[in-house]
């Protein structure tokens, strides 16, 4: 648009919004601005993606012909912003934090949590000092742009963001968190940002405009910043019975899936309390579990479970995901598979025995056996009782005597 002022491109209500896409160069391009027009052009929760087919690297969703047909250097070297030698006064955009301390020392990545439906973002923004901005914000992806949510800024004297209806600011630097109205999982895609100048004062009554107008000068895009795409187990515990043959894990990929991905499903350094290796179970599936672009089906990891007589207890195996790639571990990514055990509690026996009464005290021997093996040790506490013998004249009496048959052993 040449020389354009008071333009509206899109709108607050659910139907105001405009797709622009698949254009040769740039989405909007806003030209020759200067202090008499091109001003006051207002861009609100359009979906602007996937321009600059022409010549790939050449176009941008937004141009306000500063850096004609590329991204904006901010802070502005050319000037204070607002500078009305551009086009919508120049208005820069927030820079968006990618995490890891960049581009800002408290910088941390955006994030989407789970749990909530939440997506979270830090930024900042050099602008005029002492004034009201909208801020908006979209998640990005290779075929499609969402708009997430906005809020109001305000200003201190050195055009560093102070507060927020949605973010808390600290030092110049705001982190927002919030769940859009529309739902949506916005990992595996980019944040971006705009910032809308609402400042009154500097609007010329022209165009239909008036004082009391907000300046509404929309800024371009900022640069984008990831949320990655997760990979997690299914569920944070399986069980399993003993006879059931095989069980399975489920792994999941959570998120846009762009690109590929791949991750290992393993036994924890801490395995459990089952054995490996066909004694307990047996590991059927191999590594790695592979997703290919646009795939986002669960893939299941299977596991042989060895089903033998022993009455046992339930026993455990501890997995978690490692050798991420193309995405990162998310939640759960540790899961523990219970075996339950199916076999019966065998019963004890004692065999009867006879003595020869002699003067001497001799011991007599009793055969306290079960009636299968177990696998676990089994104690026996045993005790005697008057039957025609009396304790003391024909025996000595024993109470509260335990014996231990060992796991895997009748007696």
């Amino acid at each position: 648009m040449q020389s354009a002022s008071g333009t509206i491109i899109g709108g607050p209500g659910d139907l105001d919004d405009n797709v622009i896409a698949a254009n040769g160069i740039n989405g909007v391009a806003l030209r020759d601005g200067n202090p008499d027009n091109g001003w006051a052009n207002l861009i609100q929760r359009n979906q602007i993606y996937a321009n600059g087919v022409t010549t790939p690297g050449v176009g941008i969703g937004i141009d306000l012909a500063h850096d004609n047909d590329v991204p904006d250097i901010q802070p502005d070297p050319a000037g204070e912003d607002p500078n009305t030698n551009y086009a919508n006064f120049g208005q820069n955009q927030p820079t968006l934090c990618t995490g890891n301390g960049v581009p800002l020392p408290a910088c941390t990545a955006p994030g989407f949590n789970a749990g909530s439906g939440a997506t979270s973002a830090t930024w900042s923004i050099v602008t005029r000092p002492n004034t009201q901005l909208r801020i908006e914000y979209f998640s990005q992806r290779p075929d499609g742009m969402s708009f997430l949510f906005d809020e109001m800024v305000t200003t201190d004297a050195a055009g560093l963001p102070l507060s927020g209806t949605v973010s808390t600011c600290v030092a110049g630097v705001c982190t927002a968190s919030a769940i859009p109205s529309s739902g949506g999982d916005s990992r595996g895609q980019s944040i971006v940002m705009t910032a809308t100048d609402l400042f009154p004062s500097d609007v010329p009554p022209v165009d239909g405009l008036v004082l009391t107008d907000p300046a509404n000068n929309t800024s371009e895009f900022s640069a984008p910043a990831g949320i990655p795409q997760e990979v997690a187990f299914g569920a944070s515990s399986y069980t399993v019975a003993e006879a059931d043959g095989t069980t399975t894990l489920v792994v999941q990929r959570l998120g846009n899936p762009t690109g590929a991905v791949s991750v290992d499903v393993v036994v924890s350094a801490a395995p459990g309390t089952a054995t490996g290796g066909g004694i307990d179970y047996t590991l059927i599936s191999t590594n790695p579990i592979t997703w290919a672009d646009g795939d986002n089906v669960d893939k299941e990891f299977t596991i042989a479970i060895s089903n033998d007589n022993l009455d046992e207890n339930d026993e455990t195996v501890n997995f978690e995901l490692q050798n991420v790639s193309g995405a990162v571990a998310g939640s759960p990514n540790t899961t523990v598979l219970t075996i339950t055990d199916d076999d019966a509690t065998p019963t004890i026996g004692i065999a009867d025995t006879s003595i020869a009464e002699g003067d001497a005290t001799v011991t007599m021997p009793f055969a306290i056996t079960l009636s299968a093996i177990s696998g676990l040790d089994v104690v026996v506490t045993w005790s005697t009782a008057d039957g025609s013998a009396t304790a003391g004249s024909d025996y000595v009496a024993q109470i509260g005597q335990n014996i231990t048959i060992p796991a895997e052993h009748l007696a």
